[in-house]
C-alpha cells in the first residue's frame, strides 16, 4: 500500500514537473505569435502580473506547509495544490506574453528573465519535495525561500523601457570600470616588481621573460587604458542624457532606447577582448584590431545618441569632445606601436 501511494505521488509530481519544464521550454524557445490587444496599458499589465507574483508566492508557501510535518498529505490533496501552483505559472506566462515588443525589447527581456526565475524556483521546490520523499527537509525550506525571494523582487523590476535600459547601461559601465581598475592595478604591481595575479589567472609563468611587459608594451598599455576611460565616459554621459531626457511612452522613442542599449551591450565583450590582448606577451596587431573595434563602437554610440530624442542642443558639446577624445587616444596608441 505504501509503495502504491509513493508511486501515485511520484506520478502526480512528475506530471507537474514536466508541465513546468514545458513552460520553461516555451519561454526559452523564442517569441510568441499571440496577438496583443490594441488597447494595451502598461500600468494594467504591471498590476496583473504583480498579482500573479503574489499568488505564486502564496501557493508555494501552502505547498511547502503541506509537507512540513506528518502525516504525508493524500494524493488528492497534492493534486489539488500542485494544480493550483501550475495554473498560476501558466497565468504568469500568459500575462507576460501580453507585453508588446513595442513597449521595449530591453523591458521585455528583463521581465522575461524574472518570469523564468520564478518558474525555475517553483520547479526546484516541487523537485526537492519529491526528492526528499515528501518529508520536510532543509532543502525544501531553502527552495521555498528562493520562491519568496524571486517573487519579492517584483517591486524592483524596471516598469518601463527607460528604466530597463538605464539598468543595462549601468551594468556595462561598471564592467568597463572594473576592467580599467584591473589593468591599472597590474601596472602598479609590475612597476613595484610584485607578482601580480594577472599571470596566475591566465595560467602564465611570470618567471619567463616573455611574460613581462617591455617599456614599449607599457606605453601601449597606458594609452589603451586612456581609450577605455573614454569609453567609460561615453557610457556615463549617455546615461545622464537618458536620465534627463529619455521618453518611453511613444513607440519611436522606445525603439531609439533599444538601439542605444544594443550598442552598449557590445561594449563589454569588446572591452574584454582588448584587455585580454594587453596582457603579456603583447601582440600589437591584435591590440590595433581591438582598439579600432572598441573605438568604432564608442563612435556608433555617440552617433546613435546624437540622432535620438535624448540628445539636446546642450549635449552637442560633450559629444563632439568625446569624438575628438576617441581619435586622440587612437593616435596615441598608434604612435606607441609604430
Amino acid at each position: 500500500m505504501a509503495e502504491m501511494l509513493q508511486c501515485n505521488m511520484d506520478n502526480v509530481f512528475d506530471t507537474v514537473l514536466g508541465n513546468l519544464q514545458l513552460i520553461l521550454d516555451e519561454l526559452h524557445g523564442g517569441e510568441t505569435r499571440r496577438q496583443i490587444g490594441e488597447h494595451f496599458k502598461l500600468e494594467d499589465f504591471w498590476i496583473k502580473i504583480g498579482q500573479v507574483f503574489k499568488s505564486i508566492s502564496k501557493e508555494a508557501t501552502k505547498l511547502s506547509v503541506l509537507f512540513s510535518k506528518p502525516p504525508v498529505p493524500t494524493v488528492e490533496e497534492c493534486q489539488s495544490m500542485l494544480n493550483s501552483l501550475e495554473m498560476n505559472a501558466v497565468a504568469l506566462i500568459s500575462v507576460f506574453y501580453g507585453l508588446p515588443k513595442n513597449r521595449g525589447i530591453v523591458l521585455r527581456k528583463s521581465t522575461k528573465q524574472a518570469v523564468v526565475n520564478i518558474v525555475e524556483a517553483v520547479q526546484l521546490l516541487v523537485s526537492k519535495i519529491k526528492t526528499n520523499q515528501y518529508q520536510s527537509s532543509e532543502s525544501q525550506l531553502q527552495s521555498t525561500g528562493s520562491v519568496w525571494e524571486v517573487c519579492d523582487l517584483f517591486d524592483s523590476l524596471p516598469k518601463n523601457n527607460k528604466t530597463a535600459v538605464l539598468i543595462k547601461i549601468n551594468q556595462v559601465k561598471d564592467l568597463v570600470k572594473d576592467a580599467v581598475l584591473e589593468l591599472e592595478e597590474a601596472v602598479v604591481s609590475d612597476s613595484q616588481g610584485d607578482d601580480w595575479q594577472g599571470f596566475e589567472d591566465l595560467g602564465l609563468d611570470n618567471s619567463n621573460e616573455n611574460y613581462t611587459w617591455s617599456e614599449k608594451d607599457k606605453d601601449v598599455l597606458l594609452s589603451c587604458i586612456g581609450l577605455l576611460k573614454v569609453t567609460r565616459t561615453c557610457l556615463k554621459k549617455v546615461t545622464l542624457a537618458l536620465k534627463e531626457n529619455a521618453q518611453w511612452e511613444e513607440e519611436h522613442h522606445v525603439a531609439q532606447l533599444d538601439d542605444i542599449a544594443d550598442i552598449c551591450l557590445t561594449v563589454s565583450p569588446a572591452v574584454d577582448e582588448l584587455a585580454e590582448s594587453l596582457y603579456p606577451p603583447m601582440k600589437y596587431e591584435n591590440v590595433t584590431i581591438r582598439t579600432d573595434h572598441l573605438a568604432g563602437i564608442s563612435r556608433n554610440l555617440l552617433d546613435r545618441t546624437k540622432s535620438s530624442h535624448i540628445c539636446t542642443e546642450g549635449d552637442m558639446s560633450w559629444i563632439e569632445f568625446l569624438y575628438k577624445a576617441i581619435d586622440h587616444n587612437l593616435e596615441k596608441i598608434s604612435g606607441c606601436i609604430i
